[in-house]
């Protein structure tokens, strides 16, 4: 496979990444259909234990997107 062919049918790549999750670091992240993430959002306080910093999920809000608690079909 030639450099950018992979990439060729772009609506297939953008139908493949909406339709599924994907794992990362923070959680698991989906596309919406604007094609912003939603994914958890996590409130954490700083803790210390034996003598090293670290940090404690205090709350998770969970799939949070661009609009969180807002009506997205009110204009």
């Amino acid at each position: 496979m030639h450099e950018g062919e992979m990439w060729e049918d772009k609506k297939g790549l953008m139908v493949a990444i909406r339709g599924g999750n994907v794992e990362t670091v923070r959680g698991v992240v989906k596309i919406d259909e604007f094609g912003n993430a939603i994914g958890d959002v996590y409130i954490r306080k700083v803790t210390r234990s034996d003598g090293t910093a670290g940090q404690s999920v205090i709350k998770t809000y969970p799939d949070v997107s661009q609009f969180w608690t807002y009506d997205k079909t009110r204009s």
